[in-house]
């Protein structure tokens, strides 16, 4: 469950960030193909209006050699331009021939046009005069249509409203401006607009890179986000499998007495007396667990708790709390001496914190050795109240301290106790709740609960403290 529950979140978390990436990733993208785009049309405008602020009168202006007329048209709507019309082929009087020799011979201008796709920003300017003869302008032309092109382009161009656009089939980029001597068209092929690709192509790498960098991370951040549901499912598991181990025991005990009884119809009550003692013990071990047990199911929330505080006096709870257990502590043999800071008081549940101090209280006589004495310290440090419940007996090992506080966490792995007493409580040893129960309600007065053990010099035994602190009233 817990796998598929990390599944889960990983695939939750690529998907919302690979989302989140791709839109921004294409919001990119495009804004870098608009800007391309817009830089064209810039190009193509600028270039038209310096086309218009020249002369209108003269044409002809070719750098690379050879005329612009297209060959047998007046223009794109057909008919052949007259002999008079002033394009007869060479360039306009005033206008000095190309250099470099004959001008057949001089180098002509990339062609645009076919989709070859070249990323070329060259510009092709021509002029439509009103009777239809196309000429390049030569000083700004440094491209040029392809002619089995021209014709369709410039009559797309001519025919259409708009002031630029684009044109597919070719690929072109167009701008036009009407002047007194006629219509100027330019022309740049679509590679000017190319840039976004390489663009595209880059965003699209650092994005797969981010996304396996962002899965690695999501793999990680899972296996930490989960620890404490992992903890805690564990937690339950072994809690289930301590409670049915405890139940179990009891459960046994009584059924296997009741069969002795059942088996035995003709004695008398008296006669088996042994089986129903025994059954009468460990059922009331039963109810103590259970009852254990509801406690710690029913802790309440902690603000709804502090909300039911009232003002407790600790030291006059813990000295009525340690005179409870003389009598235990005498019949295990065993003295309880206390040092109290007097009226000593906090914030708090009564009945719940002489819960807390009676668990570590019986806890310590338990453990102590015999013949020695428990200690019960209260003292204010600062803003607070610190119990501190010591004795001298086995020494918990450090790596058991860190678990003394779980629930049916007990020294002896082995889950051996020792004979109950006949008043059906648990014996030394018991459940393994006490202290589980003790911690929650420190917590829930705000407090915090330490248990530390440190062995005697010289001896087989050690000074066990468990140390409660308390916010002061």
């Amino acid at each position: 469950m817990l796998r598929r529950l990390r599944v889960k979140f990983v695939a939750l978390s690529m998907t919302v960030v690979t989302l989140a990436l791709v839109m921004a990733l294409f919001a990119i993208g495009y804004l870098d193909y608009r800007q391309s785009v817009d830089d064209v049309y810039g190009e193509l405008r600028q270039t038209l209006s310096v086309a218009a602020s020249m002369d209108a009168g003269r044409h002809g202006d070719y750098p690379f050699g050879g005329s612009a007329l297209i060959p047998d048209r007046r223009g794109p709507f057909g008919g052949k331009a007259p002999d008079d019309a002033g394009w007869d082929g060479e360039p306009d009087a005033g206008e000095a021939p190309a250099e470099g020799g004959d001008q057949g011979e001089a180098p002509q201008p990339p062609e645009i046009g076919r989709g070859d796709g070249q990323g070329l920003m060259p510009v092709a300017v021509y002029r439509i005069d009103p009777t239809g003869t196309v000429a390049a302008v030569g000083r700004l032309t440094t491209a040029s249509v392809a002619p089995e092109l021209l014709p369709n382009v410039l009559d797309a161009v001519l025919t259409g409203e708009e002031s630029q656009g684009y044109l597919p089939d070719p690929g072109l980029f167009y701008a036009k401006r009407r002047t007194v001597d006629g219509t100027l068209v330019a022309f740049a092929d679509q590679g000017a607009a190319s840039s976004w690709q390489s663009l595209a192509l880059t965003l699209a790498g650092v994005g797969a890179g981010a996304l396996l960098a962002f899965l690695a991370v999501s793999i990680l951040f899972a296996r930490w986000a989960l620890r404490p549901i992992e903890r805690a499912w564990s937690q339950q598991q072994r809690f289930v499998a301590d409670a049915s181990h405890e139940l179990k025991t009891p459960l046994t005990v009584i059924l296997a007495n009741l069969a002795i009884v059942r088996g035995r119809p003709g004695e008398t009550v008296a006669s088996q007396e042994q089986w129903l003692a025994g059954t009468e013990t460990e059922a009331r071990r039963m109810q103590g667990l259970v009852g254990d047990l509801l406690d710690l199911a029913r802790m309440p929330d902690p603000a709804a708790l502090r909300a039911g505080f009232a003002p407790v006096d600790l030291t006059d709870l813990v000295e009525g709390e340690a005179l409870q257990f003389d009598s235990v502590a005498l019949d295990r043999g065993v003295a309880i001496e206390c040092d109290l800071a007097p009226a000593l008081r906090v914030e708090g549940d009564a009945a719940r914190l002489e819960r807390l101090v009676g668990v570590l209280v019986d806890n310590a006589c338990k453990y102590a050795e015999e013949g020695s004495t428990v200690e019960v310290r209260l003292a204010a440090e600062g803003r607070e109240a610190v119990l501190a419940v010591a004795n001298r007996g086995p020494l918990i090992a450090p790596e058991d301290l860190a678990h003394v506080f779980d629930r049916f966490f007990r020294v002896d792995a082995a889950r051996t106790r020792a004979d109950a007493p006949d008043d059906g409580q648990p014996a030394a040893g018991g459940w393994g709740l006490g202290l589980a129960i003790a911690r929650e309600i420190a917590r829930d007065h705000g407090g915090a609960i330490a248990a530390a053990s440190i062995p005697e010099p010289g001896t087989e035994t050690a000074r066990t403290t468990f140390t409660v602190r308390l916010p002061r009233a």
